[in-house]
């Protein structure tokens, strides 16, 4: 990170770190959701085919956002941290591109449209499955495009209670150290 500022700061005379982060157990969903649409192979996050894996140790260093966030505070400085929450409740207009220009001042002709969307269940699921099988690309392409694609994958609620109180001591002293 300090060398990552050194090189900034060639460039730019004010740095400013801005952050969206989202419940960790939404995060680990949500990941999981990107790993099917690029391939399906098996993550990090997710060891087989479900919404949400069993906690693991080494998920704090992505998911422990105090750690995280601080290292970068300790570099950059903590009035150089900017953290929005990554719900559309919380964003400018709903909508993360426009929250982004809008903290960094910019709010005129800023265009925005979704390219992010979730896949459905049965679509993660399959592609999950043939990737384990190893299908080649091209019927695993003529698979993927036509599965039904409603519905998602979630945890229950009771597995993501349980993934996220991993996190709620960090996040408690993450909220009392950036508010």
């Amino acid at each position: 990170l300090m060398k990552l500022k050194e090189q900034l700061n060639k460039y730019f005379d004010e740095i400013i770190i801005i952050i969206y982060l989202r419940r960790q157990d939404s995060q680990v969903v949500s990941h999981s959701q990107e790993e099917a649409k690029r391939g399906g192979k098996f993550s990090f996050f997710l060891s087989g085919n479900m919404a949400m894996p069993m906690y693991h140790k080494d998920h704090d260093y992505y998911l422990n956002y105090n750690n995280r966030i601080s290292s970068w505070a300790n570099i950059f400085g903590y009035s150089k941290i900017i953290i929005r929450i990554f719900e559309k409740k919380h964003l400018y207009k709903q909508d993360v591109v426009l929250d982004f220009f809008k903290v960094i001042g910019i709010t005129n002709n800023v265009l925005s449209f979704r390219v992010n969307e979730t896949w459905g269940f049965e679509k993660i699921k399959v592609t999950y499955l043939v990737e384990k099988i190893k299908m080649n690309k091209y019927l695993k392409s003529i698979v993927t495009v036509n599965l039904d694609n409603s519905g998602k994958l979630l945890p229950s609620k009771d597995q993501a209670k349980e993934f996220y109180s991993n996190y709620i001591n960090s996040n408690k002293k993450l909220n009392m150290k950036f508010s």
